[in-house]
Formats: structure tokens, C-alpha cells, sequence
């Protein structure tokens, strides 16, 4: 009956429509936005300051073309890595990776 229920979950999580997947995305902008406002803050500004530019140069409309590319590039990358997420990996880490590396040439010498 367990196993049943949570393979149902496994092929509900991975039968998620574009629209999910969009949502999922968005969902996920909301949170970071939430738990990093200062982030946020920087974004803002720096998409003031682009269009601030682009009107100082006459160049509104490349301006907002702009900065769409750049929302747009973020957003797909953003749902293709929720996408294709996995599981953590352990990485040693850089005293244990020394230590290795140390080990491993002294077996050599």
C-alpha cells in the first residue's frame, strides 16, 4: 500500500504540465525574493538603472527588450535546474579533501 501511494507521488511529481512547471517557477522566484530582499533590492535598482539609460539614450524600447531577455534567460534557466534537480552530493570537504591529497602522495613517494 506505501510503496502504491508513493509511486503515485514519484509519477504525479514527474507528469507536471508546463503550466506547473511555469507556476513551480514562479513559486519559487516569490520565495527567494522573501528570504533575500536585499537581493531583490539589487535587481530593482539595476533594472531602474538599465531603463534609466535607455531613456537617457533614446533607446526605450531596447531598454525593456533588455531587460525581458535577461527575466526570460533567468526564468527558463531557473525551470529547466527545478527540472533536472537532484539529490545532494556529498563534497569532502577542503580539510578532508587535503588530507586525501596528502594520503595519496605519500603513497606514492
Amino acid at each position: 500500500m506505501l510503496a502504491a501511494i508513493m509511486t503515485s507521488a514519484a509519477t504525479r511529481a514527474v507528469r507536471l504540465s508546463t503550466g506547473s512547471r511555469v507556476t513551480l517557477a514562479l513559486v519559487r522566484h516569490g520565495k527567494i525574493l522573501r528570504r533575500y530582499p536585499l537581493a531583490g533590492l539589487i535587481v530593482a535598482v539595476t533594472c531602474v538603472r538599465v531603463f534609466d539609460v535607455g531613456v537617457r539614450l533614446h533607446q526605450i524600447p531596447h531598454a525593456i527588450g533588455y531587460l525581458a531577455a535577461v527575466w526570460l534567460g533567468a526564468f527558463l534557466t531557473a525551470v529547466i535546474v527545478g527540472e533536472t534537480s537532484r539529490p545532494r552530493v556529498y563534497l569532502p570537504g577542503l580539510a578532508e579533501l587535503s588530507r586525501l591529497i596528502t594520503t595519496h602522495r605519500c603513497d606514492r613517494e
